[in-house]
């Protein structure tokens, strides 16, 4: 049926002007048969109102845009600091599938766009003190109810398996897709609110890490901080190593989701991250990271392994453009000194991406503790300088390929390759990983010896 713009504004106006009377039929309702009959008529109507702005989520107007995020987000609230039960599932996937259309986004003015952040963030926290996730903070000054004064606090898993919690969780989940919807559009006035958008996503992705059951909204948590991240590493360091600080050592649970999308917002966390990490190298704070930088490392090890073992999920030599000029490369975005990525894919991009940043570990472990070399022997204290040679990882990775099965070998030279075609390598370092690299060109498995012969071009 073909629908004139003025009649869609029309229908809306109707739904919006049923459920405000309804909802105040069911909040001042003195029995349970008014209440139940007021509950249905909301339930109808947000589920009628959903599927309204499904249909006509392209066509609708500004003003429409306008009238039905005003809407949403006036009448959900209720004064016992929730939303309205009956609506509010619902409600909110509509308010996600208007910003799937980003031009929505784009054309709501700074102070809506504001004020809906400041929706989404207060149902956050309000969800959050009633799913477990959250508590006031006892030893923390300031304004009472701000995201930044709450601490995680455990709670037993039970209180999460009933029907209650599992609506409450969802709603939780569609309040994150709209933030990181609302901070998808290049012109979203991101800066002013980045940093209590990034307290929230800092709380709730370390509930992932002190909890033991999964969590829906991880995903949609980690889209919204890279949304962010694109804007804010460039724009706050002071911001950006806060955040660093809070967000690293969840990134080791979230992988071990086997989740192959969420390893993919991972990765590109890192990559906003790296010049960052590669600064803390050496430094108090550096040390406080490593033991969260090798766990994460550990388990990307195993995993990467694994996938070696098996016929798919790692990189492949014919993947790869090898003895590519240097226009041609740098015109590239994966690429290295010695090779490229030739296929644009997602998955050989993730097998390149996971390889990268296996080699970035290693490599940073083998900066931080030379770092701390140099300034104990310039503190006049030797005892580090003596053991420089076990503490190296790169040798420490090069031996275990002695002894090992193709598979190990072929992780090991191609971890190797990405190291000596991301940095410059002292001489030491040259001589040992040649002499490591050099039997392997002549390895009977054709893998290994074209990975070694990579790792000596690096």
């Amino acid at each position: 049926m073909n629908v004139d713009d003025d009649l869609i504004h029309m229908i809306f106006e109707v739904l919006f002007e049923d459920a405000t009377k309804t909802k105040s039929v069911y909040t001042k309702s003195k029995t349970s048969r008014t209440e139940a009959s007021a509950e249905s008529r909301l339930t109808i109507c947000a589920a009628v109102l959903r599927y309204a702005a499904e249909t006509w989520v392209g066509r609708i107007r500004s003003q429409t845009v306008r009238a039905l995020v005003d809407h949403i987000t006036q009448l959900l609230p209720t004064p016992a600091s929730g939303f309205c039960r009956p609506l509010r599932l619902d409600y909110l996937r509509t308010l996600v599938k208007v910003f799937e259309y980003q031009s929505h986004v784009e054309h709501l003015p700074s102070k809506r766009w504001d004020a809906v952040v400041e929706f989404c963030v207060s149902g956050i926290q309000a969800f959050g003190e009633n799913l477990g996730y959250l508590t006031d903070d006892p030893n923390e000054d300031g304004t009472a109810g701000s995201i930044r004064n709450k601490v995680l606090i455990s709670t037993p898993s039970g209180r999460r398996q009933n029907g209650h919690n599992a609506d409450e969780s969802a709603c939780l989940e569609e309040l994150f897709r709209s933030l990181a919807l609302l901070t998808l559009a290049p012109m979203a006035p991101i800066l002013e609110k980045s940093k209590e958008i990034l307290s929230t996503v800092g709380i709730f992705l370390q509930a992932i890490r002190t909890n033991t059951y999964s969590s829906s909204f991880h995903m949609p948590a980690m889209t919204l901080l890279n949304n962010l991240l694109i804007r804010v590493s460039t724009q706050s360091t002071k911001l950006t190593y806060s955040v660093l600080d809070e967000v690293f050592p969840t990134f080791r649970s979230m992988w071990t989701s086997k989740e192959i999308l969420l390893r993919d917002e991972i990765l590109i966390s890192l990559y906003h991250f790296q010049e960052y990490l590669l600064n803390l190298a050496g430094t108090e704070k550096g040390e406080s990271l490593i033991v969260d930088i090798e766990r994460l490392l550990e388990v990307m090890t195993t995993d990467y392994y694994d996938a070696l073992r098996g016929t798919r999920g790692h990189l492949e030599l014919d993947e790869l453009l090898l003895g590519c000029s240097r226009l041609s490369c740098e015109l590239m975005p994966f690429q290295n000194h010695s090779f490229a990525l030739r296929k644009a894919n997602s998955k050989c991009e993730h097998n390149w991406a996971v390889c990268y940043f296996i080699a970035f570990f290693v490599s940073w472990i083998d900066l931080h503790n030379e770092s701390k070399r140099t300034h104990a022997s310039r503190s006049g204290s030797p005892e580090l300088h003596k053991r420089r040679r076990k503490e190296r990882k790169i040798e420490e990775l090069l031996a275990t390929a002695r002894n090992s099965n193709p598979a190990e070998r072929t992780y090991v030279l191609q971890v190797v390759s990405f190291v000596t075609a991301r940095r410059a390598l002292d001489v030491d370092e040259i001589i040992a990983i040649t002499n490591e690299i050099m039997p392997y060109i002549v390895d009977s498995n054709a893998a290994v010896s074209s990975w070694a012969m990579l790792g000596l071009i690096g």
